[in-house]
This record gives C-alpha cells, sequence and structure tokens, in this order.
C-alpha cells in the first residue's frame, strides 16, 4: 500500500516501518564485521554542518564515507576542529533503532587509522560533545521512525544540502 493510499484510508504511516527497517519484533540484526576503513579524506572533501548545543567547534563529515549497513548501521567519518585548531577525526556508527553511537577507530597524525580494541554502545543524547551525535542522528540519519534513510547518498544529500561549506584541510 502506498503512501498516499495509507493517508486517504486513515491508517498510520508508520504502519510500514517494519517493512522499511528490516525490524520485526525479533531481535537487532547482529553488527556485521567492519568490511573495512576508507581513507582519511583530505583536501576540500569535508562537509561542515551546524551542531546544536556544541559551542564553537567545527563539525564536518566525509560524504564518501557515509555508508548504509545491512545491519541498520550508518556509517561516517566525523572531523571535530576544536576552537584551538586541533582536527579530531573518528569513524563512528549511529544505531538508529536503539538511538546508540559508538567510535570503531580514531584517526592518527600520519593519516592512517587506529582501531579500537573494544568499541561500546553509547545513548545518543542532546548535550555537550555528544550533540554532534544528536544532530546527525535526528537530521540527517535517522527518518521520524527511527529508521536509517536506505542510501548512503540521500544522507550526504542531506548534509550536502544544509552544510556550511566546505572544510579547508589542504594546510593541515
Amino acid at each position: 500500500m502506498s503512501r498516499q493510499e495509507k493517508i486517504l484510508m486513515g491508517r498510520p504511516l508508520t504502519d510500514d516501518v517494519e517493512e522499511r527497517s528490516g525490524i520485526t519484533g525479533e531481535p537487532l540484526a547482529p553488527e556485521l564485521p567492519d568490511a573495512g576503513l576508507p581513507a582519511i579524506a583530505r583536501g576540500g572533501e569535508w562537509l561542515t554542518f551546524k551542531v546544536r548545543n556544541a559551542g564553537k567547534h567545527v563539525f564536518a563529515i566525509d560524504p564518501n564515507s557515509v555508508e548504509v549497513g545491512a545491519d541498520g548501521i550508518v556509517r561516517y567519518s566525523l572531523l571535530i576542529r576544536t576552537t584551538g585548531g586541533v582536527d579530531n577525526i573518528t569513524r563512528e556508527g549511529i544505531r538508529c533503532a536503539t538511538n546508540s553511537w559508538k567510535i570503531y577507530a580514531v584517526g592518527r597524525d600520519n593519516g592512517e587509522w587506529g582501531r579500537l580494541r573494544e568499541p561500546v554502545w553509547r545513548p545518543v543524547l542532546s548535550s555537550g560533545l555528544n550533540a554532534v551525535r544528536y544532530t546527525l542522528r535526528q537530521d540527517y540519519v535517522c527518518d521520524r521512525d527511527d529508521v536509517p534513510y536506505r542510501k548512503a547518498e540521500i544522507i550526504a544529500g542531506r548534509i550536502r544540502a544544509s552544510n556550511e561549506g566546505r572544510l579547508d584541510m589542504t594546510s593541515r
């Protein structure tokens, strides 16, 4: 049944959440092993975006790093530039269905990733530095039914459409 048919019949639009998310009352799909880490973006590839309640840091996503997994996890590379000019780059994931996030790896000065030994899922909160994950989840990654957008291109496009501009990484 189409969305328009549901509206006309007065059925809730959320009836198809299970179909769209793959969540059917069964336990969540197990997290798939990471197939590998993307290269850390350099140059002007990072797209900046505003984060609510996060102070004056600059936040950016590498749009080429966004992946929507069959396990319902959206993975991406995040850059946080502090007010002092220090860049912190992480490879992270957000699981919409559980309102949680995880760091998989941290960018090193040599341009390589350092994997975390035992990454832990944490709740998405709306304050402090965690506000960046809240903004990503609410505005870019998950729809109103807590289902991730199906294609990485949609998520990257949402960030690109609302971004503040490209972050200059050429001098780093």
